[in-house]
């Protein structure tokens, strides 16, 4: 699914996909969605579909090959989720190229 598209998916359709993703990398990709789709809201309009993963994070410290399939998998392109998990995510990029 195009981003752009994303754009118009529901908060509860946003945590369907997180929980699509290995137990292994779902807290760090609910952070990565809330900042990228939910952190502009102001705090009368909030989301709280994700607040399971950003009240209590459990952070696994996945590899950064698994965040980058289970962001594809919530419709990311391999690019902007390489983008979204650092230097370390830049240089998975880079080196594909």
């Amino acid at each position: 699914m195009d981003l752009i598209a994303k754009k118009k998916i529901t908060p509860q359709q946003w945590l369907d996909l997180v929980m699509k993703a290995p137990k292994s990398c779902r807290c760090e990709v609910a952070h990565i969605i809330w900042w990228d789709w939910f952190s502009s809201r102001e705090t009368g309009q909030r989301w709280n579909a994700l607040d399971l993963f950003l009240k209590n994070p459990t952070w696994s410290k996945p590899t950064d090959e698994t965040i980058i399939k289970a962001l594809m998998g919530c419709g990311y392109s391999d690019t902007h989720a390489a983008n979204r998990i650092g230097n370390k995510g830049n240089t998975v990029k880079a080196n594909k190229a």
